[in-house]
């Protein structure tokens, strides 16, 4: 045979040393000739840039911030930036590392490594840090905390969901000069009994801490804007409370019956405009008042009684609030309960939200409202959740219709309806649906905003039957 690159033969095999060396002459040669040839298509190769890779390093800086997700914290993992796009090339590697602001919020949860904190907030230079850490193991918890405390001057906003063991380690931490939010709650068994002191926060405004009896802390209250509290004693609530004259928002949503507070003196919070409260808390109304109050929402955590009802029509009289919105977290619906909330309620509400869960059944609801007249200013109906059976669907359709053109009329402008369905009928509630959406068309036609999405129990994208709302409907 013949070698097609350099002529020669190799054929016979007894050669002499001469055409031995004149052999090794040649290869040297080839050798010499290929390695030109490599470099010349090297540096023809490194000629060629691509046009992405021409952009200023700037803007391809200011296009991976943008690539950050806008609803989450980024979290490490290669398929999502910044790593992903850390490891297209080179040069991108280089403007990903050396941006700051790609590696200033980060989301670790369970099984991410401490020296992977360490080395991700290494890179944030100077930026203020947006944290969540999420790790039920107590040891790798402690690692994260030790951690992330050599940062916490540069703390923004911070979310801690840890064993207990782990929070201890911020005990001592006592100054955050740039921490605006802040989120604490215990994973776990509860044991221990401490104090946190963060006195030195001038900038804190918004506190959740679900901690539970045990874990106290001593914050700037009077500068909060914005409280949650959950698990927490009526009385350290109130405690609390009394140093937090300039909220405008407070969620005691999984606060502990409230029947201690007895014959304190009445609280006055003179600023609150948002209010979460379990239905148990009711029987505290009669020692709060909140003269500034628009949006209250109730979680149903045991039967709404007649005494709960009375307590919320005694608080409308005594602070009368100029409340326009409500949410109803249902648990125990019946149309006597909704009824009797509603009854309590001042005149002018003009949004009312219902978060029904899945075992509800939405037409008890409808049933109240088609009724319900006193409310001339009810602009806006939303109902998420529950269950809405094939009759229920003409049933609605009448009741927009008797709210919006009967002649009780209200000025009712928006809808929404999300309502998930489940099992073998599916498909014949779909033909309801099918038959009673000229009616919807009909009142979207003159002038109804509506939005009717239906998700189905194996499909993976709710499906929007109906969408004529615009932004800002509900707010």
């Amino acid at each position: 045979m013949v070698c097609p690159r350099c002529g020669h033969s190799t054929e016979g095999k007894d050669l002499t040393r001469e055409q031995l060396r004149t052999r090794i002459a040649q290869l040297n040669a080839l050798i010499a000739s290929l390695d030109t040839e490599r470099r010349q298509l090297e540096a023809q190769s490194d000629a060629i840039v691509y046009p992405v890779l021409s952009l200023p390093p700037e803007l391809t800086s200011l296009i991976f911030i943008h690539c950050l997700p806008s609803t989450s914290l980024p979290r490490p993992s290669p398929l999502e930036p910044p790593l992903l796009v850390a490891q297209i090339c080179r040069q991108w590697r280089a403007i990903a590392v050396g941006t700051p602001e790609l590696w200033s919020s980060v989301a670790l949860s369970d099984s991410h490594s401490p020296d992977l904190l360490d080395v991700w907030l290494s890179r944030s230079a100077q930026c203020p840090l947006n944290i969540l850490l999420d790790d039920g193991d107590v040891e790798r918890a402690c690692k994260l905390v030790d951690t992330c405390k050599p940062y916490a001057d540069r703390w923004e906003d911070v979310q801690f969901n840890l064993p207990e063991e782990a929070l201890l380690g911020f005990k001592d931490l006592s100054r955050v000069p740039l921490l605006k939010r802040m989120s604490v709650s215990r994973r776990g068994m509860y044991g221990f009994k401490e104090i946190f002191e963060m006195t030195e926060a001038p900038l804190l405004r918004v506190a959740v801490l679900d901690v539970g009896p045990g874990l106290e802390f001593m914050l700037p209250w009077q500068q909060m804007t914005s409280l949650t509290l959950a698990k927490s004693t009526p009385g350290y609530t109130l405690l609390i409370l009394k140093e937090c004259p300039g909220l405008l928002a407070l969620d005691l949503s999984a606060v502990e019956a409230a029947t201690v507070w007895g014959d304190e003196a009445v609280l006055w919070l003179e600023c609150l405009q948002s209010f979460s409260f379990p239905s148990h808390f009711c029987v505290a109304l009669d020692h709060l008042r909140l003269p500034q109050l628009t949006h209250m929402s109730i979680r149903e955590t045991m039967p709404f009684r007649q005494g709960d009802a009375d307590a919320l029509r005694r608080f409308v009289v005594q602070s009368s609030p100029p409340l326009q919105r409500l949410s109803l977290h249902l648990k125990y619906p019946s149309p006597q309960m909704l009824a009797r909330c509603l009854d309590a309620l001042p005149p002018f509400l003009r949004a009312l939200e219902l978060h029904c869960g899945n075992a509800t059944h939405v037409r008890p609801a409808l049933e109240v409202l088609r009724t319900r007249s006193a409310f001339p200013d009810f602009q806006t109906l939303s109902i998420t959740g529950g269950r809405v059976f094939d009759s229920d669907y003409a049933y609605l359709a009448e009741t927009l219709e008797a709210r919006c053109v009967g002649p009780s009329t209200s000025s009712l402008k928006a809808f929404s309806l999300w309502v998930q369905t489940y099992g073998r009928a599916d498909a014949q509630r779909d033909l309801a649906r099918i038959r009673v959406m000229p009616r919807f068309r009909a009142l979207a036609e003159a002038g109804l905003r509506i939005r009717f999405v239906v998700a189905g129990k194996t499909s993976v994208e709710p499906e929007i039957w109906m969408d004529t709302l615009v932004e800002g409907d509900f707010s």
